[in-house]
């Protein structure tokens, strides 16, 4: 059974993110902030997803409204393994830099906006692995009820460099 929500970004521009359940793994598509937002309110709606399976997050490309979010999910879920393509992982790491200095911006008097160091997007850019476009694989949650395995791949998507759209397989 496949299961999908939005929890950021339907029907407009920004904090592009959605959860898919396909038989007990959990994938998140993207993870972007919204551009036009601060603090807690730019940040997709995790709560959504916090009973539910959440194995792997898949980055399509490096723009704010696609990545920044993600240490906000790795906090909340820290064995996540996330993938995407060799350029975009590069630029991630540049971005995610770039973002921790713009959010210290934004902290409002409360200091309620919890933000992450440069020594936590270290971290989090080591753990990010990159394919291959045109390159298939496969992957399987920790709670994957299926014999059936769930195939991955990457196609240029000619957005900017790095940029993926991500066909996703399931039982034909």
């Amino acid at each position: 059974m496949i299961k999908f929500l939005p929890l950021g970004g339907a029907g407009e521009i920004g904090a592009n993110c959605y959860y898919l359940n396909i038989t007990g793994t959990g994938i998140v598509l993207d993870c972007g902030m919204h551009p036009q937002k601060t603090g807690l309110d730019s940040l997709p709606n995790f709560n959504l997803i916090e009973d539910k399976p959440v194995d792997y997050a898949l980055i399509s490309h490096a723009h704010q409204d696609h990545l920044m979010s993600l240490p906000f999910l790795v906090k909340k879920h820290p064995y996540l393994k996330i993938i995407t393509s060799r350029q975009t992982r590069e630029l991630a790491e540049l971005t995610l830099h770039n973002s921790v200095s713009i959010m210290m911006n934004e902290l409002d008097e409360n200091h309620q906006f919890q933000f992450y160091t440069h020594e936590e997007i270290d971290l989090l850019t080591q753990t990010i692995d990159f394919r291959t476009v045109g390159e298939t694989f496969e992957i399987a949650g920790y709670n994957h009820k299926s014999n059936n395995q769930i195939k991955i791949s990457f196609h240029d998507a000619g957005h900017i460099l790095g940029s993926v759209s991500i066909l996703i397989e399931y039982n034909n």
